[in-house]
């Protein structure tokens, strides 16, 4: 069986979407499975970036090459993306057919001409679904293109990889063939991953992330705030862009302003994969919060086994499907959902206080990761799921 992963951005990875593609190809590839990753980068192909290559688990690409389309203005490569990952998408399998097309994303807009090119090929389309927004003012757009994807694109699918039991549920209420596939590792991420020892100074807590309002950033800070009160001597390092929502540069502005926190708030903005695992292994505990919330449930943060992995512990919140994989003082450190900035105050003092415990719980953290979120697993159930479809189209 030969499979095309789809992507309207750029690959290899750096986005958490083009994480996602390269795990299920290299854990599709491993299984025996013939795959290309074929993808379209904003802003056209980067300047030094090969259209086309093997990446860095053997996994071969293609991505768009349109000059004009690099050069374009933001709205013209905005209405063009849609067309220009249809071409590439139909230039890449006229030379080498496949047997089904694994497309990512929620989206109506940017993979509407796909689907529609696959549809009068007979092709059969997998959606992988991860996120599901609700409307708000910040995200009105992101809204309206998951409900058009979820009226008009997603009905006609031949089959949908649910990051969740809401996406999971919703496919089998419309009967579609669904097999739920959480955030997963890399394969081989653990012997690239090995345990540092824990760095001395003050008690260094890591988020990353862009400080969007699911992520609770205000509770993030008032729980810092509260545990310096008690006299715990600790730091927070946000990795991450805080220029795309408002909240973000509020947030930058807070920790710059509140006394308690003066020289003890970083803010990296954007760095590479190299500096982001430097950062990982002189931190002492990762947190990633959620709001109890549709939105929230929906989904399944990315990086939640990247931090397991790590043998760091992870302070995160008991919301959705996360509880279906992680217990509460055994492999994480699971909050209330919502607002709780007494509560990650409590996880920060006893962390902070008790090494031995935090070990322990980061230890068992890591093992959860590799048992329970490697590509290999979940690919040993993707694999057979996607050869029925591809069976059933060529029937």
């Amino acid at each position: 069986m030969r499979v095309a992963l789809v992507l309207a951005e750029n690959y290899p990875p750096g986005t958490a979407a083009a994480r996602r593609v390269q795990a299920f190809a290299a854990g599709l590839q491993r299984g025996g499975t013939d795959v290309v990753v074929i993808g379209a980068p904003p802003k056209g192909v980067p300047a030094g970036q090969s259209r086309r290559g093997v990446d860095s688990v053997g996994v071969s690409y293609v991505l768009a090459g349109d000059v004009n389309f690099a050069h374009a203005s933001h709205w013209k490569r905005f209405l063009r993306r849609p067309w220009v990952l249809q071409r590439v998408v139909a230039d890449e399998l006229e030379k080498a057919p496949v047997d089904l097309v694994l497309v990512y994303g929620h989206w109506w807009y940017l993979n509407q001409a796909v689907h529609r090119w696959c549809r009068r090929r007979g092709l059969p389309v997998v959606s992988d679904c991860t996120e599901w927004w609700r409307f708000s003012l910040e995200t009105r757009y992101a809204y309206l293109d998951t409900l058009l994807f979820r009226r008009l694109l997603f009905p006609r699918v031949s089959g949908v990889v649910a990051i969740s039991r809401v996406w999971e549920e919703h496919a089998r209420r419309k009967a579609i063939p669904v097999v739920r596939v959480p955030a997963v590792l890399l394969p081989g991420a653990e012997a690239e991953a090995p345990v540092p020892p824990l760095p001395s100074g003050p008690f260094v807590v890591t988020y990353v992330g862009v400080m969007y309002r699911r992520d609770l950033p205000l509770t993030l800070l008032a729980g810092l705030r509260a545990v310096v009160h008690r006299g715990v001597d600790v730091r927070l390092v946000v990795i991450g862009r805080t220029d795309l929502f408002s909240l973000a540069a509020r947030c930058r502005a807070l920790a710059m302003a509140t006394p308690e926190l003066a020289g003890r708030v970083e803010f990296t903005g954007r760095v590479s994969d190299e500096e982001l695992k430097r950062r990982l292994a002189a931190t002492h505990a990762l947190v990633l919060m959620r709001a109890d919330d549709w939105v929230s449930r929906a989904c399944f943060p990315t990086r939640l086994p990247e931090f397991l992995l790590t043998g760091r512990p992870v302070i995160t919140s008991a919301v959705g499907d996360v509880t279906l994989y992680l217990k509460q003082g055994h492999d994480a450190w699971l909050l209330a959902p919502g607002d709780q900035p007494d509560a990650l105050a409590d996880a920060l003092a006893t962390l902070a206080n008790d090494p031995v415990l935090a070990r322990k719980i980061g230890a068992a953290g890591r093992a959860t990761a590799l048992g329970a979120f490697t590509a290999e697993s979940h690919m040993q159930r993707l694999q057979p799921f996607l050869q029925r479809l591809a069976g059933k189209a060529g029937r």
